[in-house]
Parts: C-alpha cells; structure tokens; sequence
C-alpha cells in the first residue's frame, strides 16, 4: 500500500499540470483517480529501493534520449517519403515482435507498444501471447524491407533499458 501511496502523489501532480487545475479539488480528484489506475494495475509487487532510484533516474534518462533519436530519425524518414512518393518506394507490412512474458511484465510491454506506436512509420496493430509465455506484437510498418531490420534490434535494446529503469537490470 506504501507504493500505492508513493506512485499516486507524482501522478496526481501530473494529473493537475494535464488539466491546468491548481486547487484542492483537483488534487483530491486526482489523488482518488491515481489510487484507482494504481490499484487496478497490481502495483502493490513493485518495491521501492531508495538507494536504486538515481540509477534509475540515469537510465529513464538514457531511455529518453534513444526514444527522441528514434522519433527523429523516423519523421525525417517518414517526410522523405511524404515529399518524395516516386522516388522511395515503400512496401507497407505487418512483422511480429517479440516482448516479455505478459503476466509479469505488462507495463514494460506497454511502454514497448507506446514507444513504438509513437515512432511515426510504425505502430502496434495487435498482439498474441504464445505458448512460451511471450507476447508477440504485430507492427505495422511502412517499409517492411527496412523494419525488419532495424525493429527487433530496436525492441531488444528497448526492453533492456526498461528492465534498468524497473530495476530488472538486464
């Protein structure tokens, strides 16, 4: 319950930054809505370790970094083909992407999606849980040739910088 109270105070924070609302009332309604999002999403497993969080400060800083880098290349990507149509040939398609067991690791699978669903060029269209307790997230891309290549690579280095910031450490 101490997480659950930890986690809601900085998300009520941001609760109140989103909607422009710097008073009582909107704090104890954000206060109520993060208790809620919180409990409903089992965060009671998450320990708190004080003399971790500089670490993974460090590496949600990292991970932020790599996440901008990517959202550049892939618009600057995604413009040259927008102003460019006849001379860059795209092959649309849908390649599957592996992730982490879905029953421990939902939020790291989350973010994953949201990382990539943000990148233009790219967004989760579906996911499957398969037989050996790993989830499979279909990507639609705009380049298939080009995806292939880059997006398990990506992911892979994606989920490790997650597992740092959760401290999984990978």
């Amino acid at each position: 319950m101490i997480t659950v109270i930890a986690f809601a105070v900085p998300m009520t924070a941001l609760w109140m930054i989103l909607s422009d609302q710097y008073s009582l009332v909107s704090f104890g309604i954000g206060y109520v809505i993060s208790m809620g999002i919180l409990v409903l999403s089992n965060t009671q497993r998450i320990k708190i370790d004080p003399t971790r969080i500089p670490t993974q400060l460090f590496w949600s800083g990292v991970y932020l970094l790599v996440l901008g880098r990517d959202i550049i290349i892939s618009a600057v990507q995604v413009t040259r083909i927008v102003l460019t149509p006849g001379e860059m040939p795209i092959k649309p398609g849908i390649i599957p992407v592996a992730t982490l067991d879905p029953k421990n690791d939902r939020l790291i699978t989350a973010l994953s999606a949201h990382a990539i669903t943000i990148t233009p060029g790219e967004m989760v269209v579906d996911f499957e849980a398969t037989e050996d307790n790993q989830t499979l997230m279909y990507v639609h891309c705009l380049d298939v040739d080009e995806a292939r290549e880059t997006l398990v690579r990506d992911q892979q280095r994606r989920l490790g910088l997650m597992k740092r910031i959760f401290g999984q450490d990978a």
